[in-house]
Parts: C-alpha cells; sequence; structure tokens
C-alpha cells in the first residue's frame, strides 16, 4: 500500500538500502573480490514491472555500477517478467537460473543472447533415472555450449 500512499517514503527506503549495501559491501571488497553477487525472487517478481522500474531500477542501477566497478557480474532468480528491466538496471547473468514452468534457458538464452546463465536444467530429471538426465542435457548443453555464457 506504501507504494500507492507514500511512494517518496519507499524511494527513501530504498536508496538507504542501497546506500547501506555499497558502504558494507567496500569493506568487505578491500579484502575479497567475488565473481558474483546474487539478488534473488525464488518465484518470480514481487512487484509489477512498471512498480519495478519506478521504484528498484534506480536502486538497481546504483548498485550494479558500483559492482561492475569492482569487477563483479550480477545475478538475479526468476526474472522473466522483470528480465529486460533487469538488463538496463545492470544485471548481468542468472545464478542460478531456476527451471519452473516457462522457464527455458534456451529460449531465454535466444531472446538474450549477451546475457549469461548457470544452471536452467530440470532438477526433477533427476529422480527419472540416467535416461532423462541425459535427455535432459542433450536438450540444453548443445545450444547453450556453443552459444556461450553457461554454466
Amino acid at each position: 500500500m506504501a507504494l500507492y500512499d507514500d511512494p517518496d517514503m519507499i524511494r527513501a527506503i530504498i536508496n538507504d538500502r542501497v546506500d547501506f549495501y555499497i558502504k558494507m559491501l567496500e569493506r568487505v571488497y578491500k579484502d575479497i573480490i567475488p565473481d558474483y553477487h546474487f539478488m534473488s525472487y525464488r518465484n518470480g517478481p514481487l512487484v509489477s514491472p512498471d512498480l519495478f522500474r519506478e521504484f528498484i531500477l534506480p536502486a538497481y542501477k546504483k548498485l550494479t555500477s558500483f559492482l561492475r566497478g569492482k569487477g563483479i557480474n550480477s545475478s538475479d532468480g526468476d526474472i522473466r517478467k522483470l528480465l529486460t528491466l533487469l538488463i538496463e538496471g545492470g544485471v548481468t547473468g542468472m545464478l542460478p537460473l531456476e527451471n519452473v514452468p516457462g522457464v527455458d534457458v534456451v529460449k531465454l538464452a535466444e531472446q538474450y543472447p549477451k546475457f549469461q546463465f548457470i544452471g536452467g536444467i530440470n532438477k526433477h530429471e533427476i529422480a527419472k533415472g540416467k535416461e532423462a538426465i541425459d535427455a535432459e542435457l542433450d536438450r540444453v548443453l548443445p545450444f547453450m555450449l556453443k552459444r556461450g555464457g553457461y554454466v
């Protein structure tokens, strides 16, 4: 409700959090520099693309700019509805790409050829045995490994 009733307060909270994270990460990154930074939504976006653009995208741009300045890539969870906005915000890849209904790493990779992916393998196929696992890997790996930007 506050997104509608008091949008300035929401912006202030988001900006305060981003500034806090950047200050904290500056201290951590004096000693270590990770390869990736993870920002996840397990079941997809918690807000609509319009609200994301208005409230969260500016914070993503600030945070991912800081991370890129340290040489760190960034990632997020199920981002199908927000992928173009996340790319605009500076997110460079998905780790892990969760294989849930509708999320197909091959289709996303075709649509976003510069975006990086880790995962996208259907974990439910593991329980079905070797043939099912091989079929899932045969579905994903030939295209993804040839394309690059995939683990």
